[in-house]
Formats: C-alpha cells, structure tokens, sequence
C-alpha cells in the first residue's frame, strides 16, 4: 500500500485559520488552515476566500448544504491526503436515509457518497477519485451491491456525465442481468429518475451481443476517475474494514 502524502507542517502551520459552519441541525464548526483550503480546493475556498480581512474577526464560510459528517471526511483528506475505508458491520440493519429509514444501508457509506457530491460540487477532483475508490473498495470487499436509494440521489446529486454516474449506471446493469423481473425497489427509482434507465440501455446497447456484463467493483480497465487514466488497485482484505 503506498503511504500517505502528509503536507509538509511548513506549508500550513503559519496561515491563518477559517472558521467553516457546516449543516443546519444545529450547524458545525471546523477551523481550518486557509492556506490547505486555498491550494487543494482552488476552484471553490480559493474564490470564496479571496478579499476576505485576515484581523479581528475569523473569516467564515457557510456551508448550510453540506452534511458534517461528509465534511469531516473531506477534513481528513485535506490534512492527510487520504481517507479511511468504509465501516463494515457483520449485520446491517437500518439506517436513517433523507428522513426516512431504509434498510440495507451502511450508515458510513452514505458519508462517503455525500462526500463524492460536495467534491464535484467544489470541483475538487482529487477528491472524488478517493471517494469513488473507497464506495467500489466497499462493494467489492462485502459482495454487495449498492443500494437503490443511493443510485436515485447520485443521479440527484450529480451532473450528466459524472464518474459516479457511470459507476452507478454500470451497478444498475449488472445487477439487472441477474434478475428476470425488475426488483421493487430498483423499478421505483428507474421510475422517478428516467435518465438512469437511460444511461443503462445506452450502456447495454454498447455491448457486444450476449456479452457479460462485467462487475463495476473489479473492473480494472475503467477506474471511473476525472484525473488519473490508471486502474486503480483495489483489493483489500475484507478484516481491514470491518468494525471493532
């Protein structure tokens, strides 16, 4: 495994530090080193920032939109150029889902999918790169498919032609190859989101006649990055991920 790229203390240690609120029920703070925020995230915190007096009062950003517990993600990634693996639970059982509680979710993987759609909201590409490695590295290593309701919102979530779009999209067939009849879950979110439908026949069509197709978890030509063109090396040992 390669190691992790620390920023150099130097760097940093001196800037000057913002106050981000985060979320709304109540909302969170995180103070952070301006100079992080402004070289890793230049599309969003650079221009956010720019103008801002660095006396008196601590300059702060409002985040209502974004959910904490993906931002202390994005925290840790900021400070150490990684992120943990997701969480996995011998026995799943229900997680509060947008209000509504939903059987079959890992708590933590709706984190790490909420995190992917405030990277691509801040163009912060590096980002959704580990995002999406960690959500395929978390299917892969559990044999599990990614829940339907998490489809639906990284369709919301999302622009046309996203990498998690594609991923899901690949999910979405793969699963439907196994079945003769649509499950319930899945047609409900093909019927609210036509364009996931969509992205399956066109992706199906692209296939050679009676082709398989393949599992997105371990497919090592297409890494469904923005940056890097390298598949990514994926596999891990189930006990690494697992909760203590």
């Amino acid at each position: 495994m390669a190691e992790k790229s620390i920023p150099d203390v130097g760097d940093f240690a001196t800037s000057p530090i913002i106050t981000i609120s985060v979320g709304t029920r109540p909302p969170v703070q995180f103070f952070l080193h301006k100079e992080l925020l402004t070289s890793k995230c230049r599309t969003f915190f650079a221009p956010a920032l720019k103008g801002k007096p660095m006396d008196a009062q601590k300059p702060k950003i409002d985040l209502p939109e974004i959910d904490p517990n993906a931002f202390s993600l994005f925290v840790k990634w900021l400070y150490t150029g990684s992120v943990p693996a997701i969480p996995y639970q011998e026995k799943w059982g229900a997680a509060s889902f947008d209000g509504q509680i939903v059987m079959g979710i890992v708590d933590s993987e709706i984190n790490y999918h909420k995190l992917y759609y405030m990277a691509e909201k801040f163009c912060i590409y590096a980002l959704t790169d580990t995002s999406v490695d960690c959500i395929r590295e978390f299917h892969d290593a559990t044999r599990t498919s990614v829940h339907p309701k998490l489809v639906l919102t990284g369709y919301q979530n999302t622009r046309h032609g996203s990498p998690l779009r594609t991923y899901l999209c690949r999910c979405v067939a793969f699963s439907l190859q196994a079945y003769t009849d649509i499950p319930r879950q899945l047609g409900s979110v093909i019927k609210d989101e036509p364009d996931i439908m969509a992205d399956v026949l066109n992706y199906c069509q692209s296939k050679a006649c009676f082709e398989e197709i393949e599992d997105p978890d371990i497919d090592r030509v297409h890494n469904f990055h923005v940056l890097s063109t390298e598949p990514s090396p994926l596999k891990r040992k189930l006990k690494e991920c697992r909760l203590r």
